[in-house]
């Protein structure tokens, strides 16, 4: 059961991979956001709300984004490459 559960994370994060467009820094990606889209590195997405708060998502297990509003970014996803995506109901 459990390695089945992983499976499917595993093809979500494959998927979300190669349909990616183009790639840009997190400056560029934070520019993006900030204009009103979605951006995405690997199992994280980023966009803001229709009040324009910034919330950061993380894909779970269960192959759905778990999102907070981030009172920091982590120092790691400074260095990640980012692409535009469809953004998410919040």
């Amino acid at each position: 059961m459990e390695q089945a559960k992983q499976r499917k994370y595993q093809e979500k994060l494959d998927s979300i991979d190669k349909n990616k467009g183009p790639e840009f820094s997190y400056e560029d990606a934070i520019k993006k956001v900030d204009s009103g889209l979605g951006v995405a590195s690997g199992k994280w997405k980023m966009q803001r709300d229709v009040e324009g708060r910034l919330w950061l998502g993380q894909i779970g297990d269960d192959e759905e984004y778990h999102w907070l509003m981030p009172v920091y970014i982590p120092p790691v996803l400074l260095g990640y490459l980012w692409h535009e995506v469809d953004r998410s109901e919040l």
